[in-house]
């Protein structure tokens, strides 16, 4: 449904008034900065800023068990994926570094402000990851997870798609999968929500899914409800998605297709799925393909190689 007109207003408003404090280096409370991060929506002049919902950020934390590592979102609009993260007000769980690169002004100020008491979180403002990668590490974080954005072209240089050894306009999303994958180190993994149709349409995505055929290996496809993002950004949107990891390094093997079916316990059900996750992930269990469907259930998992 999105949001009614009132709700519209009220979001507008609250942005509005978060941003203009900021620029007049108004100081802040926890709760305020708190706060920033649970009520701010963004006032992107192209309304694209569609923060990741906290449930969806934990459910890639608990998919993959990320504990004692570098982590990375490359579009990180206000720093919605560290939330899992935090350990304490002003801490994140041990030995967890998260860098945040955010392109918008307004996005930056917001994240900025709200993690600046975290010695953990790097938040690097007014940072366009595409056209500065070089200043990024490649082959370097453990994870990368992100929500990047789903609509608009850029002019970037990659490998499956480029003007004779020169920059071509590709689509950001694609962009900033091949990103992904260049500052991912061998063997770590990325998470990213993607447009439902990302694995299978477009003639400029095809060549991108040919290329990551030879770096990446699909892990695990996690369909998303249509009402995921129905309360993110000014307007919300019902915009079909996908949740997609990848690992980095490795051959192609079973895959792991997990859906969220229970709207009466959906935090349940996401923990119950993403321990069934990390187990395929650890190779000591493995798919057993029904040969007929029952309730929905297509495969069971069961210990000891396939």
């Amino acid at each position: 449904m999105g949001k009614n007109n009132k709700d519209v207003l009220k979001s507008v408003n609250y942005n509005m008034e978060i941003i203009k404090k900021i620029k007049e280096n108004q100081p802040f409370t926890i709760d305020q900065k708190e706060e920033m991060l649970n009520v701010y929506t963004g006032i992107s002049k192209d309304n694209n800023s569609y923060f990741t919902p906290y449930e969806i950020c934990n459910f890639i934390k608990q998919l993959l068990d990320i504990r004692k590592s570098k982590v990375t979102d490359l579009s990180a609009g206000i720093g919605n994926m560290v939330r899992p993260f935090i350990k304490e007000y002003g801490k994140l769980d041990d030995e967890i570094q998260f860098d945040c690169f955010e392109l918008d002004e307004n996005n930056s100020l917001v994240g900025s402000t709200a993690w600046e008491d975290y010695k953990q979180v790097n938040f690097h403002t007014n940072f366009n990851s595409l056209d500065r990668a070089d200043e990024i590490q490649d082959n370097y974080y453990d994870f990368i997870i992100g929500n990047p954005p789903f609509t608009g072209t850029t002019k970037y240089m990659c490998e499956w798609n480029n003007n004779k050894g020169k920059a071509k306009n590709n689509k950001l999303v694609d962009c900033f999968v091949d990103l992904c994958i260049k500052k991912c180190k061998n063997k770590g993994f990325i998470a990213l929500v993607l447009p439902g149709g990302h694995l299978f349409n477009g003639n400029g995505t095809a060549k991108l899914r040919q290329w990551m055929r030879s770096k990446v290996a699909l892990k695990g496809l996690f369909p998303l409800d249509s009402k995921t993002f129905e309360n993110a950004g000014i307007l919300g949107t019902s915009v079909g998605t996908n949740l997609i990891v990848f690992q980095k390094g490795v051959k192609q093997e079973t895959i792991f297709v997990g859906e969220l079916t229970d709207k009466d316990d959906i935090k349940l059900e996401m923990k119950s799925l993403a321990m069934q996750f990390r187990l395929f992930l650890s190779g000591d269990y493995h798919l057993n393909t029904l040969s007929d469907s029952y309730n929905g259930l297509h495969a069971l998992l069961k210990e000891g190689a396939a």
